[in-house]
């Protein structure tokens, strides 16, 4: 099911680096009926319907996507269950009964849900693009996340740009690579000139794995282990200076995995203090992402 939301015209949230910390605003004029959020996975659409804040949309493989806000205050929404599902203690987005404020950070708009003890569990960024391509806007994600230079024992080095280029052992320059998409989505699975690659982001680099094509599912998927490379110091390790400047996302959380996600933490928490980095050493530790991925590395 091809997703409806694949560009978004939104009225709020830059991404520009232009305010360092603003208070909390009247959520009436932060949230504007046919507002444009993204949790870096999901685009959703704001209805407003009395103190009901609706928010609908999907991913780039479909719809369906949906939350829930009740306006309390003028300054307060609190997340609420889906209940035509039938579940009362389930939120795509934070946790129910999770409290929801809109926070100007560093630039961008953002509606942040804090716990009952207030530590911030998930993030909405507001979108102010023209017509946000989110498949472009995830593809970024990846890019971003990967960027660095990575080298093997053996001393052959990959080099990954923001830009979605990569420069292979053997080769003389970047070259550009596509997603070979699952789903309609960007999953690791990538194509440079010829060959189809896999990268996983591991804590101490990436495995890069030959890509197989399963006709089956009619998905490109990890298959052989190609190489282990780890992060050369000293150069640009784009896991970590993405989130110098970028809300730390659900979708973000999610590219980089629970294990390195922790390292990004304890990277970011050496570095000089803004208002974004707290925010997102916070939710690098508290995030719902986060507990997930626990419960799921627990099973």
């Amino acid at each position: 099911m091809a997703l409806v939301v694949m560009a978004c015209t939104g009225t709020k949230g830059t991404g520009e680096q232009t305010a360092e910390v603003a208070p909390d605003t009247l959520l009436s004029a932060a949230v504007d009926d046919g507002s444009l959020w993204t949790d870096g996975s999901n685009c959703y659409t704001a209805r407003r319907s009395g103190d009901t804040i609706v928010f609908e949309g999907g991913n780039l493989h479909e719809g369906g996507a949906i939350v829930y806000m009740l306006l309390t205050s003028d300054t307060t929404l609190v997340v609420k269950p889906v209940t035509e599902w039938g579940i009362d203690d389930y939120s795509m987005f934070a946790t129910v009964n999770s409290e929801v404020k809109h926070q100007r950070v560093g630039g961008y708009e953002l509606l942040v849900a804090r716990d009952s003890v207030g530590n911030p569990i998930d993030v909405l960024q507001g979108i102010n693009d023209a017509a946000l391509d989110l498949l472009d806007f995830n593809t970024r994600i990846i890019n971003n996340v990967w960027a660095g230079t990575y080298q093997t024992e053996a001393g052959e080095r990959y080099v990954f740009t923001p830009d979605g280029k990569v420069q292979l052992p053997g080769s003389d320059k970047p070259e550009p690579y596509t997603f070979d998409l699952m789903y309609d989505t960007p999953n690791g699975s990538i194509k440079v000139g010829d060959k189809h690659l896999a990268v996983q982001v591991v804590p101490e680099g990436i495995d890069v794995f030959r890509s197989d094509y399963n006709s089956d599912e009619e998905v490109w998927m990890a298959g052989e282990l190609v190489a282990h490379a780890r992060m050369v110091e000293g150069e640009p390790q784009g896991r970590y200076d993405y989130l110098l400047t970028t809300p730390a996302l659900s979708g973000i959380f999610y590219e980089l995995g629970l294990n390195v996600a922790a390292l990004v933490k304890d990277k970011l928490a050496a570095a000089p203090r803004t208002s974004l980095i707290e925010l997102n050493i916070q939710l690098l530790e508290n995030s719902r992402a986060a507990q997930m991925a626990s419960e799921h590395d627990n099973e």
